[in-house]
């Protein structure tokens, strides 16, 4: 049987259908890396995502706004990322058991930054792609199915590739000092305006093939499948809106909301089978092109950050909420389903997710105005949504920075796991997942108005 779980939407959609072991056909979700929203930066990424209240370089705009007032200069960031995705599928039938693998490399992020004055009031404005998710996936694993009127062995390749992605316009400004409280020295607001554009291959693909041998009904048989999905996001947008606070004592507060995605999705699905019986072929196939709307859920998060009078180190500690009861795919007959259980909402009680992120950051400055480097930690809980309970998932992160007065460039770490999570992605399997992640940024970015200078020497 191969039965649609959906990732993620992120990240991946498996189908497994066995003609012989189940009846029905649902779409679930199934979350290896994580879905909930997080920004982009190794240097972000080193602290454990623990960047709300501090978000002072050029990947600001995907996590807060509000922080792009804190740059200087206009700058320019590239981000890359490489990651390794391990997942142990345990199942109770006679199914191979062990671990299936994903490796891949993206751009994950761009943006060009440029603050200004304006009217005594100190303003930026920042332009950005960031790659938000990413459904590709590998799996191959047999399947024997025994009954009392056939017996039937399977071998399952299933493939998945693409990615959702964003292009985002991000505006932020510094409130008047004058209107602020004692306690508050200053209060900045932001907001970006980030597209979801069909032009930028925003869609995914999944492609299934299943080979099989067996007797049914006292005849031996063999089959070939293939079943092939294509979705295609129509053009949506997203709005994400942000605060900071500087307060006393080298204190800062962030706060931000993202708003839910709302789109069209154009699904169309293919289908061949063909069963050879006595040698003769006996084939179908089948195809449907559907329009699905979606519905992801909105999110917000809080911040605080304390760091030292000398700027030497920060300590960070974030907490970020998704509302993942309200993420609904409403088919062509207006029947709206959760992807994590399959289905209706109505019969669906799905768990909000809140994630709890703490990062340090030591910043050692060998002599004054040389170049320097910082280190960072961070620990993190990022659970995924599930029925009735979250599935928990920990991790750790350590990065590293080397500073300049031309270009910073950093490298993270970040390793994520889980064990028996995802067990109601299948049902009558006793399915569970052991998941192992581990993910490398790299990030450089450019302060131009230095480099300007330097080359005119």
């Amino acid at each position: 049987m191969i039965r649609k779980l959906i990732n993620n939407l992120m990240p991946v959609i498996l189908i497994i259908y066995t003609s012989t072991a189940f009846a029905e056909t649902a779409q679930k979700l199934q979350i290896s890396s994580s879905p909930n929203p997080v920004g982009s930066g190794a240097r972000a990424l080193g602290m454990g995502g623990a960047f709300i209240s501090i978000a002072d370089d050029a990947t600001a705009a995907s996590w807060n706004p509000a922080c792009l007032i804190q740059l200087q200069e206009p700058e320019i960031c590239f981000v890359r990322e490489t990651f390794y995705r391990y997942e142990n599928n345990k199942f109770n039938l006679e199914t191979s058991s062990g671990y299936q693998h994903t490796n891949e490399q993206n751009l994950n992020f761009f943006s060009a930054t440029y603050p200004f004055p304006f009217l005594g009031h100190n303003m930026a404005v920042s332009i950005n792609y960031q790659k938000l998710y990413d459904f590709n996936r590998e799996w191959k694993f047999p399947v024997q199915s025994n009954t009392s009127r056939s017996i039937q062995n399977s071998n399952i390749h299933y493939q998945q590739n693409g990615k959702l992605s964003a292009v985002g316009l991000a505006y932020s400004t510094e409130i008047s000092q004058s209107t602020l409280p004692s306690l508050i020295t200053t209060l900045s607001f932001g907001i970006s305006f980030n597209f979801w554009l069909n032009g930028i291959n925003n869609k995914w693909e999944e492609i299934n093939n299943q080979q099989s041998t067996g007797i049914k009904g006292g005849q031996f048989f063999m089959s070939e499948s293939q079943y092939k999905d294509e979705y295609l996001l129509n053009t949506s947008y997203t709005v994400n809106v942000g605060v900071l606070f500087q307060l006393v004592d080298r204190l800062s507060l962030g706060m931000n909301y993202k708003t839910g995605l709302r789109a069209d999705i154009e699904h169309k699905s293919f289908s061949k089978n063909t069963t050879f019986r006595n040698n003769d072929p006996d084939s179908y196939s089948t195809y449907l092109s559907e329009e699905k709307k979606l519905k992801m859920p909105e999110s917000y998060g809080i911040g605080l950050a304390y760091m030292d009078k000398n700027r030497k180190w920060c300590v960070a500690l974030d907490l970020y909420r998704t509302e993942w009861h309200d993420f609904v795919i409403k088919n062509s007959h207006d029947i709206e389903i959760s992807p994590i259980t399959g289905r209706n909402v109505e019969q669906s009680s799905i768990e909000d997710t809140t994630q709890i992120r703490l990062g340090f950051e030591y910043d050692y400055m060998p002599k004054k105005y040389q170049p320097h480097y910082c280190f960072r930690l961070g620990f993190f809980y990022d659970p995924l949504p599930a029925p009735n309970n979250n599935d928990d998932i920990f991790g750790v992160s350590i990065g590293l920075g080397y500073n300049t007065s031309l270009f910073s460039i950093d490298t993270a770490y970040q390793y994520r796991s889980g064990r028996n999570v995802g067990s109601y992605l299948i049902d009558n399997m006793n399915f569970s997942q052991d998941i192992k992640e581990h993910m490398i940024y790299y990030s450089c970015i450019f302060y131009i108005q230095p480099i300007i200078k330097q080359l005119k020497k």
